[in-house]
């Protein structure tokens, strides 16, 4: 754990200890990943100081709690050296820098020069598309609340694993495209669909591409998307491959497990049901007291008869290791046990058990 990097004692590390902050901290993030949707659709401005004063205010009190958490957590090192052994303050701090120059850097440049930061560097240029990935950058903050999440982490631990699979079939996807491109080139020559389709093999990878990937979408990357922004259209065919293909098939696998582990155990409960139900009654005929208690007399000859022995295979029971387990069960010739405990006793020595130790 990080904490033992900590200081012992002082105020710094029993703040960043309690999990009262922790809490505190996942609250923020969670209220800053729904305000970046607000903020996207109230302000305009690249930076705050041409934004409303809603704007200003909500992204400097953000920008101030992180900053503050951020000196909490600096301070409760013992060696500062070790904060790089902290990916997550590593990972916040270079967050906390880009927000930094983004809300209060790009504030006071602006305010120094008396114009607006887009109207001294344009609204074009390579500084003004880093401001634009400083913003998108916030997102990545998210992170934190999905690590918080176990169902969620599960879920991203299992995609990752799944990658190379998923990169693999997506390898031989491109490959069957490759070769059809270089058969509709061959053959579409001379033809409308040479014009229209498959002029040149970027041009005929691509249709067959969104085609058999895609095909609902292929208007709005190929006519909306794509005359406007190139770059928007990738980003919404990798938006497509990972919700439709990756995370909905993911959640049809969960479903699919959920189905077959629900039915594993209503079969598990239908088949314990039928065996308390079956064996008690051969065990009554065992019984010569009738006292509803088995003696280890009575389960031995209980073991002679094959539709005990039946029943006791259907749950996963072995007879023959049974008979070598009866003086553990009973510890002398005169001792006994009532039905329903050896009912349950005969249900943990199932073979299916896992092996526990107490």
């Amino acid at each position: 754990s990080v904490f033992e990097y900590y200081h012992s004692t002082g105020f710094c590390q029993q703040i960043a200890k309690s999990q009262a902050f922790e809490s505190l901290t996942l609250a923020i993030i969670a209220l800053n990943a729904a305000w970046l949707a607000i903020e996207a659709d109230l302000n305009d401005e690249m930076v705050v100081t041409g934004a409303t004063s809603l704007v200003q205010v909500v992204e400097s009190f953000f920008c101030v709690y992180f900053t503050v958490e951020w000196v909490v957590r600096f301070g409760a090192f013992r060696n500062k050296r070790h904060v790089f052994k902290d990916m997550w303050f590593v990972f916040d701090s270079v967050l906390l820098l880009l927000m930094i120059c983004e809300i209060w850097v790009l504030a006071l440049l602006a305010n120094v020069m008396s114009k607006s930061v887009s109207a001294v560097f344009g609204s074009n240029t390579p500084i003004m598309r880093v401001v634009r990935l400083m913003k998108l950058g916030r997102i990545a903050r998210i992170t934190k609340l999905i690590w918080a999440w176990p169902e969620l982490l599960n879920l991203c631990k299992g995609l990752a694993l799944a990658l190379r699979a998923v990169m693999t079939t997506l390898a031989l996807v491109c490959i069957f495209i490759y070769i059809f491109a270089i058969v509709f080139r061959q053959l579409s020559r001379g033809t409308s669909l040479e014009t229209n389709m498959f002029d040149s093999m970027p041009s005929a990878m691509k249709y067959l591409l969104l085609s058999g990937t895609v095909p609902d979408h292929m208007d709005i990357i190929t006519e909306d998307l794509g005359p406007s922004s190139w770059i928007l259209a990738s980003i919404y065919f990798i938006f497509l491959l990972v919700v439709s293909f990756t995370v909905l098939n993911l959640l049809v696998g969960v479903l699919v497990n959920v189905v077959a582990v629900v039915t594993a155990m209503e079969h598990e409960v239908r088949l314990v049901q039928k065996f308390k139900e079956e064996l008690p009654g051969m065990m009554l005929l065992m019984d010569e007291d009738n006292n509803q208690e088995i003696s280890k007399r009575d389960l031995k000859s209980m073991l002679f008869n094959p539709e005990a022995c039946a029943a006791l295979q259907a749950v996963g029971v072995d007879p023959v290791g049974l008979v070598d387990f009866t003086d553990f069960l009973f510890e002398d010739e005169d001792a006994v046990v009532p039905i329903d405990d050896l009912l349950d006793l005969l249900l943990q020595l199932r073979g299916s058990n896992a092996a526990m130790v107490k």
